[in-house]
């Protein structure tokens, strides 16, 4: 651009005060046959001229009006919770909390824009160089600000809101209904804040995966079976057993580190928590408690013995140095492989509705002797 069009005039620019007399005098608008903008791509079919932003009453030329348009406009992509007194927007998937609020200042930049566009639409000559001069507003960083604020009290939505059902699980390429098994496309309707990060591929097998399974529960198909469920009821929300499991291995090197690594990473942003410093808010736990351990942690209330809620699962197997593969935590980490490990879990859980959570006998056993060595009272009466 020449340097004359920086040039200062009349309180703006030479180039800025050419360009907004183009707007002013333009009677036809420039409209390609062939790709659509993508502003009106995030909204599918959805205009900005369905909104009739110009005539409808909803949307006076005025700060409600505006906040109003800006909320209807994105709705499906941005809305406030005031439990942490921010904005979430939807991306790839999932709702997420839009730190800074750079997200929503982008879009209602798109919308500035968009207003200024469809202004030149409009045929008559005195009503379009009237709400010319009302999209100008938009064009000034503080007033989006005041639009952004007035848009919080639109279309609040509460925290608790979010992730209501338990039984979905959200994957890179679409949203699993554990109920049904219907995976279908994502939608911002189904409000979901997590994901699994892994895509969901109902053919997909791993035979190095089924391998490191039963090398580490030293080929006992029932144990390994029993890992399958207690893992696969990770992937719900379903908390009906309330148990602690423990994977206790006396010795090191016996494949339960890369086990909890190689499923949590799968589990993506289900296998994390935060908000730390952040405002509080009430929930309804749904997690599971896993220990990955070789020592046991002590234990001095007996009630949790007897309530049936610590299972110790034992990898019992040592792999030495010739045997372990200081590959395999990348390997699993390959996509392939992490759609494999994924279609485990959900046929564990599958397995765990169907059978329920039976403990087998090297389980039993393991369990009993924590609980012996657990009662101090009863060993010194052993002793004595």
């Amino acid at each position: 651009m020449r340097d004359k069009w920086n040039r200062p005039q009349s309180g703006s620019t030479y180039g800025m005060i050419t360009i907004e007399k183009a707007i002013i005098n333009a009677t036809e608008i420039y409209k390609p046959g062939g790709k659509r903008s993508s502003a009106t791509e995030d909204f599918g079919e959805c205009s900005l001229a369905d909104f009739k932003p110009k005539s409808n009453d909803r949307y006076p030329w005025a700060d409600i009006g505006a906040s109003r348009l800006f909320a209807d406009y994105y709705k499906s992509f941005a809305r406030f919770v005031p439990e942490r007194k921010m904005w979430f927007c939807y991306e790839n998937g999932i709702w997420i909390p839009d730190v800074g609020n750079l997200k929503v200042m982008g879009k209602c930049k798109s919308l500035a824009n968009q207003l200024l566009t469809y202004a030149l639409t409009i045929q008559d000559e005195h009503q379009r160089k009237a709400y010319i001069d009302y999209c100008r507003k938009w064009q000034s960083r503080r007033y989006r600000e005041t639009v952004l604020k007035d848009a919080q009290s639109v279309y609040p939505i509460s925290i608790a809101e979010f992730d209501q059902d338990p039984l979905v699980l959200n994957c890179a390429n679409g949203t699993l209904f554990l109920t049904s098994m219907d995976f279908r496309p994502h939608n911002s309707e189904d409000r979901l804040t997590k994901i699994s990060g892994v895509r969901y591929d109902p053919e997909a097998k791993s035979e190095q995966w089924d391998r490191f399974i039963h090398e580490i529960m030293s080929g006992d198909e029932e144990k390994a079976k029993f890992l399958q469920k207690a893992f696969g009821y990770s992937i719900s929300g379903d908390t009906r057993y309330e148990c602690l499991f423990v994977l206790y291995g006396a010795t090191t090197r016996n494949g339960k580190g890369t086990l909890c690594e190689s499923i949590l990473k799968v589990l993506g942003s289900y296998g994390c928590t935060g908000f730390l410093h952040e405002n509080s808010f009430d929930f309804s736990p749904k997690f599971k408690l896993y220990i990955n351990t070789n020592y046991l942690p002590v234990i001095t209330d007996m009630t949790l013995f007897s309530s049936g809620r610590v299972v110790i699962i034992p990898p019992e197997r040592h792999f030495d140095e010739s045997e372990q593969d200081k590959n395999l935590k990348r390997e699993f980490a390959k996509p392939k492989n992490q759609s494999a490990i994924l279609n485990w879990l959900i046929e564990g859980y599958q397995l765990l509705k169907k059978e329920g959570l039976t403990l087998p006998d090297s389980v039993k056993t393991s369990t009993e002797a924590y609980k012996r060595d657990s009662d101090k009272i009863a060993l010194f009466f052993e002793d004595a």
